[in-house]
């Protein structure tokens, strides 16, 4: 049973603020990292990893539009798909105007990513459980009642 549309279009607004929220909190994790290197735990490394792919996937689930008919299974794995080639891009030799610019492989931001993308999907079917109407267990008013005896 799908949720009325009032309550599928307030799920999909949630699912936006989550995404818009996750990837606002990645600007001073980054601000962070370049202005205090004296700073480098782990959870800060790693934090833009667990922020963007969970952000990303809710974002996705967010969609009106392209993506308003992925399931959530789908939405999951296009986020996954999209969050891990931009981890295994760093790789790749830059041309001359990028090799400057410090890019940083590493494979704690791979798990991240998984774990981002898991948690996200884990997150938006608890919150699309919760938006579904609950069936009544009261047959309609206008239905015939039920008798055991038989005829």
């Amino acid at each position: 049973m799908s949720a009325t549309p009032a309550k599928a279009h307030e799920l999909k607004r949630t699912f936006g603020w989550i995404g818009a929220i996750c990837w606002v909190l990645i600007v001073p994790v980054k601000a962070v990292r370049a202005f205090s290197p004296a700073i480098g735990s782990t959870a800060i490394d790693i934090a833009p990893s667990l922020l963007g792919p969970g952000g990303l996937l809710f974002v996705i689930l967010s969609s009106e539009r392209r993506f308003a008919r992925l399931t959530l299974a789908q939405a999951t794995s296009v986020a996954g798909a999209i969050a891990l080639a931009l981890e295994f891009v760093q790789l790749l030799p830059r041309p001359a105007p990028l090799a400057s610019v410090w890019y940083t492989f590493d494979w704690l931001d791979v798990a991240a990513t998984l774990v981002s993308v898991s948690v996200g999907a884990l997150v938006a079917g608890l919150l699309s459980r919760r938006h579904r109407p609950v069936a009544s267990m009261r047959p309609p008013p206008d239905a015939p009642a039920h008798s055991n005896r038989r005829r």
